[in-house]
């Protein structure tokens, strides 16, 4: 009962004394009953209320709540600065111990960050470990195979196949994977292929997405549906996809990403062989891809060619 009369009496001795020396200035003029003297002591009687109203709001729960706070902001400074004032107030309070913890945390987070950041810094994209697979939003691409060749097969449908065979002086990248869709009619992400520099990889070009078979002939022709090369009846669809490069290309330590984001869609035209198909978007290809863009989840490192 005693602090909370205590509490409200100072909760309401503020403002009274600030309507006080409000009155008594503006009185001032006419009425020389109270002195500057008198004015000023009012003035610190309400500073020394509000230090000790803050002082009462500083309980162990508050200060926890603000050192968590000032965690979740990653301000360390502060966080340390709102501990030593618990420990000093409260130095036997288990919020104590529960701060000490958060603090002790943060502390070792940030130098894991600012270690994981320097060792980026000097190794470049060699700091950055590939993986085969990745998620785009609703979808699951794992990439099963992927090297160099002189012969590119896709859109097999039985007893024969497309294929295409690189020009003199390139050769083909063609990697085969499996996408899985948890929604009907997806587009898929684009892959492209460059060259890496310390922090940054120069875009070479940009994949080809092809299926990698269909049921029969007639399928092929667009005869009939091929529900198996359709996302809004299968799940999961084998993809053949290729880009051609330069030999000399081919022996630079090279990078295979995709994109999060995916802009390559599905097209129609009955009377072509196959009738469906995936469209390249050349306009959302990038120039280069930094260290930076790889750490905002913009793109994905699958595969690294030639990288030691």
């Amino acid at each position: 009962m005693t602090s909370y009369i205590s509490k409200s009496i100072q909760d309401f001795a503020i403002p009274t004394l600030c309507i006080a020396i409000t009155v008594a200035c503006s009185n001032k003029a006419s009425d020389n009953s109270i002195s500057q003297s008198e004015i000023n002591q009012l003035k610190q009687r309400i500073s020394a209320l509000e230090i000790e109203n803050a002082n009462l709001k500083l309980t162990p729960a508050n200060l926890l709540e603000s050192i968590s706070s000032e965690i979740k902001k990653q301000n360390l400074q502060e966080s340390k600065k709102l501990l030593a004032d618990m420990m000093s107030k409260y130095p036997l309070s288990p919020e104590k111990v529960k701060a000490e913890v958060l603090v002790k945390n943060l502390e070792q987070k940030l130098i894991r960050d600012a270690q994981e950041a320097e060792r980026i810094k000097r190794l470049g994209f060699k700091a950055i470990h590939d993986n085969s697979r990745f998620e785009s939003e609703s979808m699951i691409v794992q990439i099963k195979s992927l090297g160099l060749t002189n012969y590119w097969a896709f859109n097999d449908y039985g007893h024969e196949h497309n294929y295409r065979r690189p020009s003199r002086d390139n050769i083909l990248l063609v990697g085969h994977m499996a996408i899985t869709s948890k929604d009907k009619g997806s587009n898929l992400p684009g892959l492209y292929v460059g060259s890496v520099n310390g922090d940054s990889i120069n875009i070479i070009g940009e994949f080809q997405y092809e299926f990698a078979r269909w049921k029969d002939y007639a399928t092929y022709l667009g005869n009939y549906s091929d529900h198996g090369n359709d996302f809004d009846y299968t799940a999961t669809i084998p993809f053949s996809a290729g880009i051609e490069i330069s030999v000399n290309q081919s022996k630079q330590p090279l990078a295979i990403i995709a994109t999060k984001n995916r802009p390559i869609t599905r097209r129609y035209e009955r009377f072509k062989n196959p009738p469906e198909w995936y469209e390249t978007n050349y306009s959302a290809r990038p120039s280069t891809v930094t260290l930076e863009d790889m750490k905002t989840g913009k793109y994905h490192l699958l595969k690294y060619l030639n990288l030691k």
